[in-house]
């Protein structure tokens, strides 16, 4: 299994965490968009053989509120040394499939958790109470 977490996701709970409670309801929410997006790139980039790699590919959100962490993993037995071996040729897809996109996408993701945490408030400013779905 692969997993790469984003630095300073705990930075930004520890500062949310000290405001609004329904910022963490609206954080999970956003974080579930955010590492659906990401796993979204990861199936355009993920080299493609017989399609037993792509197919394994999977994300998850655990936990609750600011405690969520967002995972994406490729869980075929060989995942992790087609995405660690840069001197493997693939025609298409390529090394690094995770861990790339996370990089290059990492101040979107971020945006797609805070439009989510703007959602708190309403048209006059004032925070409003936020269901759980």
């Amino acid at each position: 299994m692969i997993r790469k977490n984003v630095r300073g996701v705990d930075v930004v709970r520890k500062n949310l965490r000290e405001s609004h409670q329904n910022y963490g309801v609206l954080f999970q929410r956003g974080l579930k968009k955010a590492t659906k997006f990401l796993f979204d790139r990861t199936q355009e980039v993920v080299p493609v053989d017989n399609g037993d790699l792509k197919a394994s590919g999977v994300w998850v959100v655990e936990g609750d509120g600011f405690e969520a962490v967002g995972s994406i993993s490729y869980l075929i037995f060989y995942a992790v040394y087609v995405h660690e071996n840069l001197e493997n040729f693939h025609p298409n897809g390529q090394a690094k499939y995770i861990e790339g996109p996370v990089r290059e996408y990492r101040f979107v993701t971020v945006k797609i958790i805070l439009d989510e945490m703007k959602k708190s408030r309403d048209a006059k400013g004032r925070f409003k109470k936020v269901p759980k779905r």
